[in-house]
């Protein structure tokens, strides 16, 4: 976690932000800085300095005089709207400006009636980069895996550095990118995307629904690179939705120590920890309800799944995978966990 991170950057930042005035603001243990309080994400609070340095700190370290004003800001923070009907200064700023590629062929994004994301990220790329493509071998994956499970609090826009329409579709097309891409040419003319044009590629940064910077892929002059960005947007989404199957994953070895703490000497039963079906085994054709046989290990992993309801070989198959990814707290005897063979229902609602 950061507490009290200054990062410096080298543009001017958007003027609109949800604090106007500037503040002394005091934590417990890492000094004192001026500053306006521009967002507040889960524990942690951000803040863009007169200097245009940027912190961010946990709300605990504060003084309880500054607790109480972050408190109050929290209260007055505006509710997310559909963001076909956002008048946010991003959701401004991007209408009508991004595609998406499809099939290989261009396709208007259009916001549609979901809530408007509470970050955009802005990755900036180009087909030329080799750095780039190293970096979207990991963030393409990343980025697939929690749309999977709807987490929709967040969206990548591509901002081009190809050198023309064609080497961006293509770069967009080669790595599967399956977020919007800001229509070639036009970052220049879009001011909150020209004030965060990177020196380095590739480059990242993570904005609030305002503009204000969250977190970039540089402080000041330094290049601290795309994949710390790809971390800080890791966390929030973390932070944001506790109760994803992705964030449940992460979190799982944290709670499972705690489970053995709570439990020392004492004997339980296997109980389920993180168990879904996610969309791609509902929308399978011969999907029902069904029962499945695994083994959970003394780590809580299920270990040789078995589908025992009458499906295709393909279902079966589908389904056994998918139980793979589950977590259990594992049986205890004694406090010691120990493996055990559970046939288990499925009730799909």
């Amino acid at each position: 976690m950061k507490y009290v991170l200054p990062l410096l950057i080298l543009c001017l930042a958007s003027t609109n932000l949800h604090s106007e005035e500037w503040e002394l603001w005091k934590t417990d243990y890492y000094g004192q800085f001026e500053g306006k309080l521009i967002n507040v994400i889960g524990s942690t609070a951000y803040f863009e300095g007169k200097n245009k340095m940027y912190y961010n700190t946990h709300i605990g370290l504060l003084t309880e005089e500054n607790q109480v004003k972050v408190k109050q800001f929290i209260e007055e923070m505006p509710q997310a709207q559909a963001w076909s009907e956002s008048e946010s200064p991003m959701a401004k700023a991007l209408k009508g400006r991004l595609f998406k590629r499809v099939d290989e062929k261009d396709v208007k994004f259009e916001y549609g009636d979901i809530d408007e994301p509470e970050f955009y990220v802005l990755y900036f790329g180009a087909e030329w980069c080799g750095p780039c493509k190293s970096f979207l071998r990991a963030f393409v994956p990343w980025y697939n895996e929690f749309k999977r499970f709807h987490v929709d609090n967040f969206e990548v826009v591509f901002v081009s550095s190809d050198r023309s329409g064609r080497e961006m579709k293509r770069y967009m097309d080669d790595f599967g990118m399956d977020w919007p891409g800001l229509k070639f040419g036009i970052e220049g003319r879009t001011r909150i995307i020209r004030d965060y044009l990177p020196r380095s590629y590739p480059g990242m940064v993570i904005l609030d629904r305002d503009g204000n910077l969250l977190h970039s892929s540089h402080s000041g002059e330094e290049y601290i690179g795309a994949h710390s960005v790809m971390r800080d947007m890791q966390n929030l989404v973390y932070m944001t939705n506790p109760r994803n199957p992705v964030t449940l994953r992460k979190l799982f070895p944290r709670y499972l120590e705690r489970h053995f703490e709570q439990n020392q000497g004492a004997d339980s039963q296997a109980r389920p920890f993180n168990v879904y079906v996610d969309d791609a085994c509902r929308a399978l054709p011969d999907i029902t309800d069904y029962e499945i046989q695994f083994t959970i290990n003394s780590k809580g992993l299920v270990m040789s799944p078995k589908v025992l309801t009458e499906f295709s070989d393909s279902t079966k198959q589908a389904l056994e995978n998918l139980a793979i990814e589950w977590q259990f707290f594992p049986a205890l005897e004694r406090g010691r966990p120990v493996e055990t063979t559970v046939t288990m229902p499925i009730v799909l609602n």
